[in-house]
């Protein structure tokens, strides 16, 4: 009996989220940690591995439990709204793509992870993704500053073709990682993130301070394009965040938004399929995007177009064509395929629309920078973008409520007012029951 009540409850804790943050934090440990040094040693990379599997099974049962199976399978396909189609469609195509095309876990993972977000606080899964993913890229430094993991070192020698400023020789520290733009590239998504939650509240000491560790972080890792998206992002911000026209005009700006994802998507898949070598203008073309257009092409010319994708190894040096797609657009056309790839495009599209609905500018400037980073890196879908994905399943979060920059102001000052009201209130209370000799 003991037993079964035990179970009970731990089944009940299940269902409630109760162990969803802590699965999420060891998730985004787990695969930060793959990422570093610490998976060249062969029991660590096996750890991982069925840690990874222990997680992902655990998140599937909460997953699983977090569906409304009779509501489900009452209700007709017919009855079903085009947006649960769409989702069922989605889901079947990962699976797809998963078992069958060898996909690896990337795609479901994030699928258990967002199903189970459902009813969770967005401002808590933020706040754990950013204090998680943070500690473990730190945890992996000390231990490449102290010895434990080597520091893989690079030279590169970049021309006058992006301008004087970037011209020169870079050496390039990895700190523990298995790339050098590892560091970089996470900075730049975390303060996107960061600044998207923060808004009004974002300072400018905290801009002063973000810029210079910018610096830093370029000085020691020489990644070019996050160095240039976290000045433009922060400049971009300031300028929203001051914009003195009204709401209206602002909204007609937001609207931008939507087309950057498509947009750079099939922008990307055209330059690639287009290049020709060996051209003066496809030359200087592919110089300014450092290779990455020459390795696009080269990869789209080996893997013909599919509808189910050449799951995980595509795109990268451990599949064919010998060359690594770069390109977020590309390396998702590559191993997800035609179909799954328009469909995590639109489901960008449909986090736009609600961030825009919600009038959330700082969240839209996150996004819209986070489309335009995917065209020289890979973060399309990745993990450490998950509080955006969760913005699915909670598009009525508290967090969302923004109602433009100055209607978010007045929300937040009616609310302090309240809580100091409240406070008063009862300590007249208080007074008045003492006087009265009330206990």
């Amino acid at each position: 009996m003991n037993k079964i009540k035990i179970s009970k409850k731990l089944l009940k804790k299940i269902k409630n989220g109760d162990f969803y943050f802590i699965l999420l934090n060891l998730f985004l440990f787990i695969q930060v940690f793959s990422e570093s040094q610490l998976n060249e040693s062969f029991f660590l990379y096996n750890l991982f591995y069925y840690l990874r599997l222990f997680v992902l099974a655990s998140l599937a049962i909460q997953a699983f439990l977090m569906i409304e199976w009779q509501n489900v399978f009452r209700m007709p396909i017919r009855g079903m709204t085009i947006y649960r189609k769409f989702i069922i469609l989605c889901i079947i195509l990962i699976l797809i793509n998963t078992v069958m095309c060898h996909g690896g876990q990337n795609l479901l993972s994030l699928l258990f992870i967002v199903i189970a977000s459902k009813r969770r606080s967005l401002k808590k899964i933020f706040k754990h993704t950013l204090i998680s993913l943070a500690s473990a890229h730190i945890v992996v430094i000390f231990l490449c500053l102290f010895g434990f993991i080597k520091d893989d070192i690079a030279v590169r020698w970049i021309g006058n073709v992006t301008g004087s400023l970037f011209e020169g020789e870079y050496v390039r520290h990895a700190f523990g990682f298995l790339h050098s733009n590892q560091l970089p590239l996470v900075y730049m998504l975390l303060l996107f993130m960061y600044v998207a939650i923060r808004a009004e509240r974002f300072t400018i000491g905290e801009t002063v301070f973000a810029a210079i560790f910018n610096y830093i972080i370029f000085k020691y890792c020489g990644s070019r394009i996050s160095f240039m998206l976290v000045f433009a992002f922060l400049a971009c911000f300031w300028l929203a965040r001051n914009f003195t026209g009204d709401i209206g005009k602002r909204k007609n700006w937001l609207l931008l938004g939507y087309i950057v994802y498509p947009a750079a998507f099939f922008v990307s898949l055209i330059l690639a399929y287009a290049y020709k070598e060996g051209t003066m203008f496809w030359t200087y073309v592919n110089l300014v995007f450092n290779n990455r257009l020459n390795f696009a092409h080269k990869l789209l010319s080996v893997y013909p177009i599919s509808l189910f994708g050449y799951g995980k190894y595509a795109g990268t040096y451990s599949g064919l064509g010998e060359a690594t797609a770069d390109n977020g657009y590309v390396l998702l056309f590559l191993q997800a395929g035609l179909l799954l790839s328009v469909m995590i495009i639109i489901l960008h599209e449909y986090i736009m629309h609600i961030c825009i609905k919600k009038k959330c500018t700082p969240l839209v400037l996150c996004l819209i920078f986070v489309a335009i980073e995917n065209l020289i890196n890979a973060h399309m879908p990745s993990y450490k973008l998950i509080p955006l994905y969760c913005i699915l399943v909670n598009s009525q979060d508290t967090l969302l409520d923004c109602k433009g920059w100055k209607n978010r102001k007045q929300i937040e000052l009616i609310n302090k007012l309240k809580y100091i009201s409240g406070k008063i209130g009862f300590k007249v209370r208080e007074i008045w029951e003492s006087k009265r000799g009330i206990k």
